[in-house]
């Protein structure tokens, strides 16, 4: 998620819109089980990524600038699914269609940038490290050559590192739902997958 100066998202995970996850298999290491009588404790350690791309922009139905006789503003569409609903095929987002302008009164700095593209769409990519350190404290009850009905509870500390990056698109387009194989192989997710072009890093953060 990326925010404004008053909170408004401007970029948020979307379950319609590049919801592919990347597989990213864990390097974890368990060392020996360390035991007292019934006690029993697990230290572990482990490494895993998280990278996410073309993350999209939040929708804003209301910043369409039209209005009814009565001054009501016309709202547009106010997700995803009702976009793609609407545009069975490809279609590209409207900047009077995202918080853009948000962005723009937030961050002065980009404004030449941003007022020179015609169909301005913000999205983001997230590459993400993340370390952790644990312990898995349990006690169990045994019989004479078996466990059985073990209680466990775990705690652990992470320190996590990354890259969030900002960019702009002129457009970000989104094309049809389609089925894509689940990496984790036991079903199918059907996605509509983003293309973004003249797209431009305008912030990154650590």
């Amino acid at each position: 998620m990326y925010f404004s100066d008053d909170s408004t998202i401007l970029i948020a995970n979307n379950n319609q819109v590049n919801n592919v996850p990347e597989v990213r298999q864990p390097l974890a290491f368990q060392f020996g089980e360390l035991g007292a009588g019934n006690l029993f404790s697990v230290p572990y350690f482990d490494i895993s990524r998280i990278t996410t791309s073309g993350i999209p922009p939040t929708l804003n139905p209301y910043d369409f600038g039209i209005q009814t006789t009565d001054g009501v503003p016309i709202t547009g569409p106010s997700s995803y699914e009702d976009l793609l609903r609407d545009n069975p095929n490809t279609f590209s987002i409207k900047r009077s269609q995202t918080f853009t302008n948000k962005f723009v009164n937030n961050y002065p700095q980009y404004e030449d940038r941003i007022n020179n593209l015609l169909e301005l769409s913000l999205s983001a990519d997230i590459d993400l490290v993340s370390y952790t350190y644990g312990q898995i404290f349990g006690f169990y009850f045994s019989g004479t050559r078996n466990r059985f009905l073990t209680l466990t509870a775990n705690f652990n500390i992470s320190y996590s590192y990354g890259v969030y990056k900002v960019n702009v698109c002129d457009p970000y387009t989104v094309m049809e739902p389609r089925l894509v194989d689940s990496p984790y192989g036991h079903s199918s997710i059907y996605s509509a997958m983003s293309y973004r072009i003249n797209e431009e890093e305008l912030n990154r953060h650590k």
